[in-house]
């Protein structure tokens, strides 16, 4: 009984910490062993994950399921670095707004970068503001006599089509076959 007990507990997938088997992995050669951190590198570099994965032995694809928990090739430690990776990224990019902030030339630049900031950072009071809430009801009804209408229709088709309609009865030159 206690080899059936330890058996469940070594193979219940609800405790299971790590998944094995599946194919090799692609950064077994000693070439790629540091592709993690080159990815992160070349990240910072092109600010694309798409550019960066070419420096790994992985596809962009690859990557984005390493990244991800849902699939069964998420790898911890890499997702850790990506997240750190990025966060340095958007620390630069809020650099760059604040910069671009104080070095507006304008008071009109310096109102437009402002209010693009506090969109980001509150975006309750100062988000666009969108709410669509209609209500009511249309009551619109055409009131045409059918008659009436019709008869302006005729009278329009007569105009546009009578005209060209004599053309078409012109005499057809009649030719004999030729027999050999």
């Amino acid at each position: 009984m206690v080899l059936a007990e330890e058996h469940r507990i070594r193979t219940d997938s609800k405790n299971r910490t790590e998944i094995r088997g599946g194919r090799p992995r692609n950064d077994a050669p000693e070439e790629f062993a540091d592709w993690r951190t080159k990815y992160c590198e070349a990240l910072l570099a092109t600010k694309s994950r798409v550019k960066a994965a070419e420096v790994t032995p992985y596809s962009y694809e690859q990557i984005y399921q390493m990244l991800n928990e849902k699939y069964a090739s998420f790898d911890q430690n890499f997702s850790e670095m990506v997240h750190q990776t990025e966060m340095r990224l958007v620390a630069w990019a809020e650099e760059v707004i604040w910069t671009s902030l104080e070095e507006a030339n304008t008071p009109k630049d310096r109102a437009w970068i402002a209010k693009e900031i506090l969109k980001v950072r509150d975006r309750q009071r100062w988000g666009d503001k969108l709410d669509i809430g209609v209500t009511g009801s249309i009551a619109h009804q055409h009131m045409l006599d059918r008659g009436a209408v019709l008869k302006q229709l005729a009278a329009e088709q007569e105009r546009a089509f009578l005209p060209a309609a004599p053309k078409l009865l012109e005499p057809i030159i009649e030719a004999e076959a030729v027999g050999e």
